[in-house]
């Protein structure tokens, strides 16, 4: 983290999540993701998280949590939690969240046995489903990338041609290929058997 702190690209921040997000203007992200978190927090501290973090994303926000309530506490803050890491504190779940909670302009993916282990790292009787949820806060913008089913050179080429020129030159270079391609059929001498094939 040291070696990111000097890089421009990256602003890290220090500080509970209710100090960062006020300290966001309005719309000033493309995408809030909010992994394995909101759990964590009381359920009113989850819904004005979820409130923040529709102020400060331009395009969508996304949000991982178990499905339900899944019980993790850590009561000895000299304790290490079950990855070997202090801040037990920060890793109890004080909420569970369920699909109703995050309301009806929202999407989702559901694993419904997600979650294998207990909080003592013991295999549970009974799986937990996880949950991913999605909001998407403005249109879908154009891709920025091309998906080709043809991956040819040939084919590339040919799509990078038909964006970035004129309709009428690339109409042209069209016509243009295709006389080329008759010339050069034209001219393939034709094939003879030979005796005995």
């Amino acid at each position: 983290m040291k070696e990111s702190a000097a890089d421009p690209k990256y602003v890290l921040i220090n500080a509970p999540w209710d100090q960062v997000i006020g300290m966001l203007p309005d719309k000033s992200v493309d995408t809030v993701f909010a992994l394995d978190f909101i759990e964590h927090l009381e359920k009113e501290d989850g819904f004005r998280m979820l409130r923040e973090a529709e102020r400060v994303a331009r395009r969508q926000i996304v949000v991982y949590t178990p499905h339900g309530f899944f019980p993790q506490t850590y009561e000895d803050p000299a304790k290490a939690d079950r990855w070997g890491m202090d801040g037990g504190y920060w890793q109890t779940h004080r909420s569970g969240w369920e699909f109703e909670d995050f309301g009806e302009q929202w999407d989702f993916v559901c694993s419904p046995d997600f979650i294998e282990l207990d909080e003592h790292n013991q295999l549970m009787e009974q799986p937990m489903g996880a949950i991913w949820a999605f909001r998407n806060l403005s249109a879908p913008v154009e891709r920025r990338y091309l998906v080709m089913a043809d991956h040819s050179v040939w084919a590339h080429s040919k799509r990078i041609l038909e964006r970035s020129i004129p309709r009428s030159a690339f109409a042209a270079l069209q016509s243009a290929w295709r006389s080329l391609l008759n010339v050069k059929r034209k001219r393939r001498p034709p094939e003879t058997k030979t005796e005995g094939a």
